[in-house]
């Protein structure tokens, strides 16, 4: 039995979670609020009904009214600004507690008073000052309850639970007004329903007390973080601020329109309903409709509204209405008359009335100040409180205070009637509107001026910057340690070759004098004058000794006695092809060097030959000599270079040097038949970095390639030249960023449908790096339709870790984007639960459900531009631990491909699933493959172990994730890498020696086992699984190896540098990560240069 009623309990609160949104950890503050909310809706219905239904029965609202409501002004301002001041320096629970005490022990007073004095005129006195009362308590009870909600829960928190916890607020309400008043009323006086307000106001203070004891963001004995944080501002500096001041009109127009509504309302409701209790009856079922109304309008239409139309057009619905209903109460008060008399066509103007009072209270609770909240974003978070309230309290109750002067100034005007505050009204909604207008304009502005704001607080680096290697190396030059600048440089001279150069310059004359150093050796290496002393001394014809004077270069070209610096004046031709036909390597170096100062059509040719000479410095050295002389009959074989991971990013930088000159050369290698997909790519980003008008033109006719890789580049290309799109690419532009969002859509739903276990955890890490890549395509895409600035904000807003950020960056997209992209866009930005953004996005993105089993095979046999090859790989993976799958073709399939990743793992899973279908269609594999496939899966299953990094690629790239440089890089870069990585076995005892020309070519992590070694520093080093080491780490003397001894039998992983640069010029985000970790390893200060990728709650 008790087990039983224990699940009982968890059912209901799994119920009551999802029903009102919110986490496990909130429930109990949450369940609090709705309690505190139950209480202030009866407290505010018992006691604003009985204080209206007792006074409009002593007094006489037309003359007394007006100054009642004057009255409520001047007692509000009084509390509320107390409120407000003791706010800033007390306790807010503290605070807040006293005020419901005193509001409790004043209905008490009241409600004692009115039994124990006889007197009737004393009596009406107490009515008076009571319902004087009535709009301070209103405001202090749901000042309380909003305040304690903003100091309890962040934004984000606040945006997820405000409508469940208003909800039952409203609810309570409606309890109120439709059960309660009517029962009471027929059971007692109109003044005894003080005492369910008092009744209720003590329950609140109760809950208010548990909800401070279940809060560790409040209590009653000290002043948190958070609320000091609260700045300072007078009321005389709210109002110098522009943008405050119409707030504080919108606030006061639609108050006084309020109160001129009301005054019409309770003035022909005592006419229609003369019995006290009738009166009661009629205002408690009144009010309840009125809510119901306002709740279904909320709840159905509010959020649609928003969604659809904006802000604006949301705020003057209700004053547009008003002004309907305001000239039906004219026409019926003209034909039909506005005092009863016995022809009973005061009913017309009473139901007009009425109905003006009903859709104004019901819009303005469901439409107008949900609304209203937005446009407080843009105010300072640190004075956001400070103006909410005084908003809420001292605007409030200063403009019924004025609206009561009108009031009575209109009704000493012995001509004005009852009528005339209709044609007043008019004017006061004219103006409503027009406040609604300028309001609505200055919320724009002040908008994106708070986003700028917040962009120069955070730091934040430019969207262009995101993808630009340049630009990312270059803002890593700006480092305090030496060190690290040449790492950088070393960096840049083998991926940006003309930023190298550039570089250069700028630091030859550092403070520092090991990087001065470096970058004198770097400047005097690639003048045209110089040559390494090493080639001169031992393998040039220039050190040759020759029996004729004449014959001998190094007399010829006057060589220093160090053999590194040559004069190059009087330089024949004919003396530079000798050199460029020597068998010596540094005479060929020297004739390359040569070219770039005397530049003949007789050495042409020869340039031909030195670009594919077979030694690589020689072949470097005419790449840069191609690239100062520009001649065209170099172009062909230089585009013919950008295959190669050695010498591509060098070929690639001499032909963006050649200009506008080389496009159509290039337009014709792009296009060749059978040119591979890596020098189409290459080619994109020559067309970029050129970013002429001619070459922008062609990377928009590449704009449809059926190759995704190739899109992606052209994309990357025209946001890093900041291309405007003309009028007629914009289709072609809003056709790809909807396939981008299509995909994320369809990855989210991806992400619900894996089940979370331990062999999918890879595959939903993949789906999440896949969405990630999907934002940034979005938002490189907006950026070259609009304002790239304005895109900027949007998207370094959406990635900041303020909630506040996000709203207001969906807010200035808002703004600007194109209406046919808000519905389809904005749901994917909205912070809110994945299941609601793939229910908005159903109707433009339709896509069936899949079990956990038909997601994975859907993922496997995906188009491959939506799904990479590593989240198949992932894939593959989860399914071989499937039990009971029937059909296996998608594994078969795969087993025939050409990428040995997806090859591998497929062969993998089928032979865990199913060795004989395995044994049934593997004969049909080429023998080589079916030999190593067989052999390797034959190991695994015999050691019993898939753990082995060695073994499969799949797990190779697992193990690149363990390794710390490698930490951040996205799965399908990794298996980029796994592509070039060779394994080296090193039995225990043997010497790895690091100082060689072909260790010093490669980056070498630990995969298995244990190195021994000493640093420069002479201090003993053991290396362990996963570290890495190399001549690129080598930045200082505690990372530089000679050589190391294999403690035991160990495994590395050699990468080769000129594939890894190449892999770099490709992939961005490599680059970003890469460093990153180089700045973490080193503890460098790292410079933000990561990309922002756009954070998705999952």
């Amino acid at each position: 039995m008790a087990q039983a009623l224990e699940r009982h309990k968890r059912t209901m609160r799994k119920v009551l979670l999802k029903l009102l949104n919110i986490e496990d950890s909130e429930f109990i503050q949450v369940l609090l609020l709705l309690l505190m909310g139950f209480c202030i809706g009866i407290f505010l219905a018992t006691y604003n009904t009985s204080m209206s239904a007792l006074f409009v029965t002593a007094f006489d609202e037309a003359t007394d009214l007006p100054l009642a409501m004057v009255g409520q002004g001047i007692v509000g301002i009084v509390i509320t600004s107390l409120f407000s001041h003791y706010q800033r320096v007390r306790p807010y629970a503290r605070l807040s507690l006293v005020v419901l005490i005193i509001i409790t022990l004043s209905i008490f007073s009241l409600r004692l008073g009115y039994g124990l004095i006889p007197d009737k005129d004393m009596r009406a006195k107490l009515v008076f000052f009571g319902f004087m009362l009535m709009v301070p308590f209103e405001a202090l009870v749901l000042l309380i309850f909003w305040g304690m909600i903003a100091r309890i829960f962040d934004l984000k928190q606040q945006k997820r639970i405000v409508g469940g916890v208003d909800i039952g607020k409203g609810l309570a309400t409606l309890v109120a007004f439709f059960g309660v008043i009517p029962i009471a009323n027929s059971l007692m006086e109109t003044i005894d329903l003080l005492e369910i307000s008092f009744a209720s106001t003590g329950l609140l203070i109760f809950v208010h007390i548990l909800l401070v004891r279940n809060s560790p963001a409040i209590n009653f004995v000290r002043m948190e973080a958070h609320e000091k944080t609260t700045g300072k501002l007078s009321i005389p500096q709210m109002f110098k601020d522009n943008y405050i001041i119409w707030l504080i009109g919108f606030v006061m127009i639609v108050t006084i329109a309020g109160n001129f509504i009301d005054y019409s309302f309770l003035n022909t409701a005592t006419k229609q309903f003369p019995r006290e209790k009738d009166l009661v009856n009629f205002i408690g079922v009144f009010q309840g409709i009125t809510l119901v109304f306002s709740m279904l309008a909320q709840t159905f239409v509010g959020d649609w509204l928003v969604e659809n139309y904006g802000l604006k057009i949301t705020l003057l619905i209700n004053a547009l209405l008003l002004i309907l209903f305001t000239v039906l109460t004219v026409l019926a008060g003209s034909f039909f008359g506005f005092t009863p008399g016995g022809d009973n066509n005061f009913i017309f103007f009473f139901m007009a009335v009425a109905l003006s009072s009903l859709f104004f209270s019901a819009l303005k609770d469901a439409f107008d100040e949900p609304t209203f909240k937005f446009f407080l974003f843009p105010i300072d978070k640190s004075i956001r409180l400070i103006v909410m309230t005084r908003l809420d309290g001292i605007v409030k109750v200063t403009a019924g205070m004025i609206a009561g002067l009108l009031m009575l100034a209109i009704d000493k005007a012995k001509f004005f009637n009852l009528l005339s505050f209709s044609y007043i009204l008019l004017l006061i909604i004219g103006a409503w509107i027009y406040i609604i207008i300028k309001m609505h304009t200055k919320y724009q502005e002040s908008l994106r001026a708070t986003l700028e704001k917040t962009q120069q607080t955070n730091d934040m680096s430019s969207l262009q910057s995101a993808d630009a290697i340049g630009i990312i190396l270059e803002k890593e030059l700006e480092s305090d340690h030496p060190e690290k600048v040449i790492f950088i440089l070393k960096f840049m001279e083998k991926t940006e070759p003309v930023l190298f150069e550039r570089s250069l310059k700028k630091l030859e004359a550092s403070a520092n004098r090991k990087l001065r150093n470096f970058v004198s050796a770097k400047v005097k290496n690639l003048e045209a004058s110089t040559i390494d002393s090493r080639l001169v001394s031992e393998t040039t014809f220039l050190s040759t000794s020759s029996p004729s004077a004449t014959d001998r270069p190094s007399a010829r070209f006057n060589l220093r006695k160090d053999y590194t610096t040559v004069a190059t004046e009087n330089i024949h031709h004919e003396e530079v092809i000798k050199l460029a036909k020597s068998k010596k390597t540094g005479d060929r170096v020297m004739a390359a060097k040569l070219m770039r100062i005397y530049d003949h059509e007789e050495t042409t040719r020869y340039l031909i030959q030195l670009l594919k000479d077979y030694v690589p410095l020689v072949k470097m050295e005419a790449i840069i000599t191609a690239r100062k002389v520009q001649r065209s009959v170099s172009w062909t074989v230089l585009i013919d270079l950008l295959a190669s991971p050695e010498y591509g990013n060098m070929a690639a930088a001499s032909l963006v040097e050649c200009g506008d000159r080389i496009l159509p050369v290039l337009e014709h290698a792009f296009y060749k038949s059978g040119q591979s997909e890596l020098v189409m790519i290459k080619i994109v980003q020559i067309y970029g970095h050129i970013g002429s008008k001619s070459s922008i033109e062609l990377l928009w006719n590449k704009i449809n390639h059926p190759a995704q890789d190739i899109i992606d580049q052209v994309l990357l290309s025209l946001s890093y030249c900041n291309a405007e799109v003309p009028e007629e690419r914009v289709p072609a532009i809003i056709n790809i960023l909807e396939i981008e969002i299509g995909d994320a859509a369809w990855d989210l739903a991806a992400m619900l449908e894996v089940d979370k276990r331990d062999e999918t955890v890879e595959l939903r890490a993949s789906l999440k790096e896949e969405i990630r890549y999907n934002f940034n395509s979005i938002f490189r895409l907006l950026s070259l339709i609009y304002d790239s600035q304005s895109i900027e904000l949007v998207q370094q807003s959406l990635d900041s870790e303020e909630t506040e950020g996000k709203l207001f960056a969906i807010e200035l997209l808002d703004m600007f984007l194109d209406e046919n992209l808000k519905p389809i866009l904005f749901p994917l930005l909205e912070d809110i639960p994945v299941t609601q953004k793939i229910a908005k996005l159903q109707n433009y993105f339709p896509r069936i459900t899949f079990d956990h089993t038909e997601v994975l095979k859907h993922l496997i046999t995906r188009d491959y531009r939506y799904t990479n090859r590593w989240t198949r790989a992932c894939a593959m993976f989860a399914l071989a631990h499937l039990e009971n799958l029937d059909e296996k073709q998608e594994l078969v399939a795969n087993l025939f491909h050409k990428d040995n990743l997806l090859r591998e793992t497929a062969a993998w899973a089928l032979y865990q699933l199913d060795k004989p279908l395995f044994d049934r269609v593997s004969p049909r594999l080429h023998v080589d493959i079916k030999e190593q496939l067989e052999e390797k899966l034959g190991k695994i299953v015999l050691q019993e172990n898939t753990d082995i990094a060695e073994e499969l690629l799949y797990n190779r790239v697992l193990f690149l994730k363990k390794v710390a440089l490698f930490n951040g890089v996205p799965g399908d870069i990794l298996a980029e890498i796994s592509d070039i990585i060779q394994p080296q076995s090193l039995p225990k005892g043997e010497k790895l020696i690091l100082n060689n020309e072909e260790a010093q070519k490669c980056l070498f992590i630990l995969a298995k086992g244990n190195l021994h070694t000493h640093n420069a520093e002479g201090k003993e080093v053991n290396l362990n699984e996963a570290a890495t080491f190399g001549s690129l780490l080598m930045m200082d003397a505690s990372k530089t190896y000679d050589e190391a001894i294999a403690s035991e039998d160990s495994l590395l992983y050699a990468i080769d540098q000129h594939e890894f640069f190449a892999r770099m010029s490709t992939y961005p985000e490599l680059v970003r990560g890469f460093i990153h970790n180089v700045n973490v390893a080193f503890d460098y200060k790292s410079l933000d240069i990561e990309e922002p990728l756009f954070e998705i709650d999952l």
